[in-house]
Order: structure tokens, then sequence, then C-alpha cells
């Protein structure tokens, strides 16, 4: 539980990091030097890029909208294809109620762009009478550059569909490079935590031959605190080195799209 305002602002990067929602309750236990295993395995960069083109929502994204802007597209280019409309009634009239004289009629109308331009045609066919009384009548209309944005539109919906296209093209080349990057601070982070151990092994060594040369009066004790220091400064360094690789865990499993932990390469006795 965080007891200051550093300790609290790096507790909600650890939540960020591991994906969690703001309001999550953290409790940090155990000792990451001598509660905790480590394991490392050498992993082939094509086959985490497989996991990560398999599993990662960045392709179905991706996809998604190429497809959504190359509809988009593709309706803007077919302004010019008519629409036509169809309705039809029926009535009853007379003189007398209840009217017995059915009447009918059909009209249609046809709309379509020319350029800039709307044309409209509409026809209506009407029958009464016993359809001894028909009539059939006719309308045309253009208006002049009432649709002035329909270039624009083929012009912007193209742009998108482009760039889509582009986008999800370059996605592959992307994942590649962020999953080559976090494999390669894996790598280095292991060699860097190893190392660590290996300066702590070192400066306890010393401290223990620098402990035997006191007691044989062959050093001063301010030489043991200096070795005692660096010791520390070991220990630290140690366990900034084993959090580096958790990290670097984390960023890769999050590169190939795989679930926290999945990889196993660490464990909290």
């Amino acid at each position: 539980i965080p007891t200051t305002d550093d300790e609290a602002a790096k507790m909600e990067d650890l939540k960020i990091q591991l994906r969690l929602s703001s309001d999550t309750k953290i409790h940090l236990k155990g000792d990451l030097l001598s509660k905790s295993d480590f394991l490392f395995e050498k992993m082939d960069e094509e086959e985490l890029s497989g996991y990560a083109f398999k599993y990662r929502v960045e392709f179905d994204r991706a996809k998604a909208q190429e497809l959504q802007t190359s509809a988009q597209y593709l309706y803007a280019k077919t302004y010019w294809i008519p629409t036509l409309s169809i309705g039809g009634f029926t009535a009853y009239r007379d003189v007398d109620y209840p009217p017995r004289q059915q009447e009918w009629g059909l009209n249609f109308k046809l709309s379509m762009l020319l350029g800039p331009n709307t044309f409209t045609d509409s026809s209506n066919y009407n029958t009464k009478n016993d359809n001894k009384d028909q009539s059939l009548s006719s309308s045309t209309s253009i208006s002049i550059y009432d649709q002035l944005q329909y270039k624009r539109q083929i012009v912007s919906t193209g742009i998108a569909a482009f760039q889509a296209k582009l986008s999800r093209q370059q996605l592959n080349d992307i994942i590649r490079n962020e999953v080559k990057k976090a494999l390669n601070n894996y790598n280095a982070s292991w060699s860097a935590m190893k190392q660590a151990e290996l300066n702590v092994i070192v400066f306890e060594k010393r401290i223990t031959i620098k402990l035997k040369q006191v007691q044989l009066g062959e050093a001063r004790r301010t030489e043991l605190a200096e070795n005692e220091i660096r010791y520390l400064e070991a220990k630290n360094a140690q366990i900034s080195a084993i959090v580096r690789y958790l990290i670097s865990i984390s960023e890769l499993e999050i590169a190939t799209g795989l679930s926290l932990d999945s990889l196993k390469l660490a464990e909290l006795k």
C-alpha cells in the first residue's frame, strides 16, 4: 500500500502497465530477492510475430477500418445510379354513402445526379369509373448545381480508403518492430539481471575479505564501511535489474498479444 506521493504515482504506473482499472486495489507482497524464481527461455522472433498477428486486436481493427472506408468510397463513386420509387393508392367515391365506385392509381418517381445537378421525373396514372376514366401525367425537373459536394465526397472518401489500406499494410512492419524491440529488451534485461547478481556476490566476498583484514589490523573500518556502501548500491542495482526484467516480460507479452503472465517466466513463492 503506497505511503508517499511518489509511491502512489508509481503504483498508478504499475496499473497502467498491467492494464488494470484505476480503482483496482493492489497489495504488493513477497520478496523479489529471496522469494522469487526467474526463468529465461530463448525465443524465436518469427514465432512471437506469429502470435502477434494472431492475437493482437489491431489487425481486426485495421481490417474493419479498411472495409468501412472502402465501402464509403464505393458508395460515393456510385452517385450517378438513379433511384426509383413506386407508390399507389386506392379509394372509393360515390354520391351516396357508402361509396361504391372504386378508383385507384400508381405513381413513379425517378431521381438521379447528372454531375452537380439533380434530375427528377415523376409520373402518375389514375383510373376511375370502372376504368372508363383514366389519366396519365408526367413532370420532369432539373435542379442546377444543387449537389456541388459530390466530388468532395468522392475525394475525401477515396483518401480515407487509401490511408486505411496503407495503415493496414504498414501494421505488419510496425508489429514486427514492436516484437523485435520487446524481445531484444527481454534478452538484455536478463543479461543485466545476471550481471547484477554477480556484482552482489563480488561485493559480498569483498566485505568478507575486508572484515577479516580489519580484524587482523590490516585495514581500517572506513574501508569496510565503503565496501558496505558499495554492496548496498549493488543490491539496489540488482533490485532495479529484476524489476526491469519483469517489465520486459510484460512488454513482450503485450507486444505478442498474449495475456499477462502467460509465459510463466517469473514466479513469486
